[in-house]
């Protein structure tokens, strides 16, 4: 699904294309009518000639990798410090090389394991 802002929804992805591939119009005098940039209309121009009409389906914006993510061993090694020294992200940084913030970032999807909380009765 289109995003609220978008200038092309899908069909108007397929009514482009077949503007240009069948009634052979140049991809310039296209563009005019839906008001969309020639980078944009040769984007969706060139997606559908290497995937046909998949191609012209909105894609995730997600990423595909995250290479700042921290290593599993890493955040395995924050989480035993938490648990048995009991110690708070700005003593655990320099233990485990990491910066502060980033052993917050690892402790925060483990509520379980926060120290100081007790027990309500």
């Amino acid at each position: 699904m289109s995003h609220a802002h978008a200038r092309l929804t899908v069909h108007g992805r397929a009514e482009l294309v077949r503007r240009v591939v069948e009634q052979g119009r140049p991809v310039a005098h296209v563009l005019v009518e839906p008001n969309v940039s020639c980078a944009t209309g040769y984007k969706w121009l060139a997606r559908w000639r290497a995937e046909g009409a998949a191609g012209l389906v909105d894609r995730s914006s997600r990423a595909h990798r995250l290479p700042g993510e921290t290593p599993p061993e890493l955040e395995g090694l924050v989480l035993a410090l938490r648990a048995g020294r009991k110690l708070g992200p700005a003593r655990i940084g320099p233990l485990a090389g990491l910066a502060p913030s980033t052993v917050h970032a690892v402790l925060q999807p483990h509520p379980g394991r926060r120290v100081g909380l007790r027990p309500t009765l």
